[in-house]
């Protein structure tokens, strides 16, 4: 039984391609609070730049990339035919507090995609993730949402962006770890 998080976690890391690179946050392993044991074992998480490589490995992306928007940006959208996304940072000086984020891909055909989301709708995604609920009640020191909002933020948008394209097996698999780790509600045999 004790092996069986270690396999689980080795089983993930070829599922998606082993992504973990030395010196780059594209994937980690932490250890996390059991669904149902409240013993700590280890998964998978893949951060936004190991997404972000896993789009650009497949050959079919020219482009990927996720920013935040702060209150002094000028940022624009329009969703009509041609979609269009404008984001012209202050290059200097205070910019403001964070607002927002963008996550944007761009195909080797010239089509692209782009999604966008509000600091209030990033929360709202944290505040239903098991980490963010332990912590909030005491029952762990830290989590990522608590000490790197805006790495978690960037890849919260990012996931709603992939799940909308065509996905590689690999880029499939790596979405539904980080679900799974995530939302109980998506794990196997959860009871809605």
């Amino acid at each position: 039984k004790g092996h069986e998080a270690t396999i689980t976690r080795l089983r993930n890391i070829i599922q998606t391609g082993e992504i973990q690179q030395l010196g780059r946050a594209c994937a980690q392993t932490m250890l996390t609070l059991g669904d149902k044991s409240g013993r700590k074992e280890p998964q998978l998480r893949i951060g936004y730049r190991g997404m972000c490589k896993l789009a650009r490995q497949t050959g079919n992306v020219l482009a990927i990339y996720v920013h935040k928007v702060r209150e002094k940006d000028f940022f624009e959208v329009d969703q009509g035919a041609p979609k269009r996304i404008t984001h012209r940072p202050v290059p200097f000086g205070a910019r403001g507090p964070t607002i927002g984020y963008f996550a944007v891909i761009t195909y080797a055909t010239g089509a692209f995609d782009f999604d966008t989301m509000s600091r209030v709708e990033t929360r709202a995604i944290r505040d239903r993730s098991d980490a963010w609920k332990a912590y909030a009640e005491n029952k762990i020191k830290s989590t990522p949402w608590s000490t790197d909002e805006d790495e978690m933020a960037k890849k919260t948008v990012l996931r709603r962006l992939l799940k909308r394209q065509d996905m590689s097996p690999e880029m499939r698999a790596a979405i539904e770890i980080e679900d799974r780790a995530e939302f109980p509600e998506m794990r196997p045999g959860h009871a809605i």
